[in-house]
């Protein structure tokens, strides 16, 4: 609750977010969504005036979702990023009884505060994103190159578009009429540039986290791996520690049911990469959702770590 005249339950709405967006890890799985607007573009039922008027309204949600996606990301990376929240998320308030809604909860400071923020404009993403990484983020992206190719072509029609995509939105969904219409070009261009836009924010965004020579395919994949192990070697650590609180056999018993939670986690992390199955790409998916599981059981395993170090195992 922001504040007594506005009640919301934001908890509640982050777990719902989480829910039903569980799998869209990253701003890459976004990408994936601009490349599906990308072919519906090409087939006849966008030659229809009216069917456009969709696209607009599908792109804002991916700007949208991207770049809530980074700002978690940067903020939950941890300095200075996470210092520099407080610059976005302004003077909002917080009283005791939306504090005490965290209480229990697995809801990160990122997650917090990229759900509070605003993004209905282009220039919400520039001043966000320039708060958190301290530069001029309007200015730094349209030099972004991905494989030695600069990613944004054109700095401002690409801006103009994502102002337009924003503005068209925000018409379509709010009143009806016929003077505003939107053309199979003009939705193709839109679709062209917002999917410019995001991945030199990927490409930046990999950039100032993993500074360094620029990643290929097989350097992507090496270190979603690396991520993937880093939460193992968590998992193991506390695993470790747990041990400590619970007899031999139920140790037995606990080490039996984590390994069939592994081969779960696998063989659904490596469904979900099926999507991408024969492409190069296919380990980088697949390291991300099981880091993205191995995340979530971290954090029951520390909770069942502090459980047994205050009440001991019940059994």
């Amino acid at each position: 609750m922001v504040s007594k005249s506005k009640k919301r339950n934001i908890v509640g709405e982050i777990i719902e977010v989480k829910e039903r967006q569980r799998y869209l890890a990253s701003i890459y799985d976004v990408q994936g969504k601009v490349k599906e607007l990308i072919e519906l573009a090409k087939t006849d039922i966008a030659s229809d005036t009216e069917f456009n008027k969709y696209f607009p309204i599908a792109l804002v949600a991916c700007l949208e979702a991207g770049f809530r996606l980074l700002i978690k990301g940067l903020i939950d990376h941890g300095k200075p990023y996470s210092d520099r929240a407080n610059k976005i998320i302004g003077e909002m308030k917080f009283d005791y009884s939306f504090v005490s809604s965290f209480h229990g909860t697995k809801i990160s400071v990122g997650e917090l505060v990229s759900h509070l923020v605003p993004i209905s404009s282009f220039n919400h993403i520039n001043s966000h994103m320039s708060d958190l990484l301290d530069l001029n983020y309007a200015e730094k992206l349209w030099k972004v190159e991905r494989f030695g190719k600069i990613v944004i072509d054109d700095k401002d029609r690409v801006y103009s578009s994502i102002n337009r995509c924003f503005e068209l939105r925000h018409i379509f969904c709010h009143e009806v009429t016929k003077k505003v219409t939107i053309e199979k070009s003009e939705a193709k261009q839109l679709i062209t540039d917002c999917e410019s836009f995001l991945e030199a924010a990927d490409a930046m965004h990999l950039n100032i986290l993993y500074p360094g020579p620029g990643l290929c395919q097989r350097d992507m994949n090496t270190q979603a791996g690396g991520e993937l192990k880093e939460v193992e070697n968590e998992i193991t650590g506390v695993i470790n520690d747990i041990k400590l609180h619970v007899s031999g056999q139920r140790f037995r018993e606990f080490k039996s049911a984590h390994k069939k939670w592994e081969i779960y986690r696998n063989a659904y992390s490596t469904y979900l990469a099926n999507c991408y199955k024969g492409g190069s790409v296919w380990p980088t998916v697949f390291c991300n959702h099981a880091t993205h599981f191995s995340r979530k059981r971290l954090e029951d395993l520390k909770q069942y770590l502090i459980e047994l170090q205050e009440f001991a195992d019940i059994c």
